[in-house]
């Protein structure tokens, strides 16, 4: 369909075997000129060639080395961490935390587990976790729902909630203990429109450490939430459920 609407490159498909075989497909059936391809293919190439791309396209590995991963890139990589994160909503009044409130986490576990968690330690919260996976099963989601009881404010960290059914089962049972849920899109914050019922609703597009560090601040109150939302987030009826800029700083 992207390439259909004409779009000449398919970035990161989230499963490169089905978008390739997608692809071969639509060709064979008819439905995608072979052209249609070679004009992209060209047009990519003619681009590369513009900017000077092609001239020395490989790159030599010990010479990017020492200008990787500087001090200076993890202050960029830092910043965008902080500034990214963007609460949706908070209906309850939930956020910041309170302090002294035992906080558990779960869902699928994110690339940065130990820097929100060590990260709400230092501001002096109580912290368990239980990660369940991205598909996970009755007996986790029971453990999780028995764990949300005994916890103050449960952190649930999602992950493109659409293709996960038991995912979107986990959310839903924490939801009804009636305890407090934030629920944290991590990949994407289109995921709000399977939890619409969730009060607090906040979107960091990544579970990097460096996200996941800038998402306790916020909840902790250590730093304002600065992230404004980058696209437009329809509603499941239609209309718009929140805007292109929308983001709301905690306790205002």
């Amino acid at each position: 369909m992207a390439l259909r609407a004409g779009a000449d490159l398919l970035l990161g498909p989230r499963e490169l075997p089905m978008a390739f075989n997608a692809v071969v497909r639509a060709v064979r059936d008819g439905d995608l000129r072979e052209g249609r391809i070679d004009e992209s293919a060209e047009r990519i190439l003619r681009l590369k060639e513009r900017l000077g791309l092609l001239d020395e396209s490989f790159v030599k590995v010990h010479a990017a080395e020492p200008s990787l991963g500087t001090d200076e890139h993890g202050d960029v990589a830092a910043a965008v961490g902080r500034s990214s994160v963007t609460v949706l909503s908070d209906r309850d009044g939930w956020l910041p935390l309170r302090k002294g409130w035992d906080v558990f986490l779960t869902g699928p576990r994110p690339e940065g587990a130990g820097s929100i968690a060590g990260n709400l330690r230092e501001a002096g919260h109580e912290v368990t976790a239980a990660w369940t996976g991205t598909r996970p099963n009755r007996k986790q989601i029971r453990r999780a729902e028995r764990a949300a009881e005994r916890h103050d404010v449960t952190i649930l960290v999602t992950s493109h909630l659409g293709p996960n059914r038991t995912q979107r089962d986990l959310a839903r049972r924490l939801s009804a203990t009636g305890r407090r849920i934030v629920v944290v899109f991590g990949s994407s914050p289109y995921d709000v429109t399977w939890l619409l019922e969730a009060p607090a609703q906040v979107a960091t597009y990544s579970t990097s450490p460096v996200s996941m560090r800038g998402l306790a601040r916020v909840l902790t109150g250590e730093i304002p939430a600065m992230g404004q939302l980058p696209v437009r987030i329809p509603g499941p009826g239609g209309g718009t459920l929140y805007a292109f800029g929308h983001g709301r700083t905690p306790g205002r």
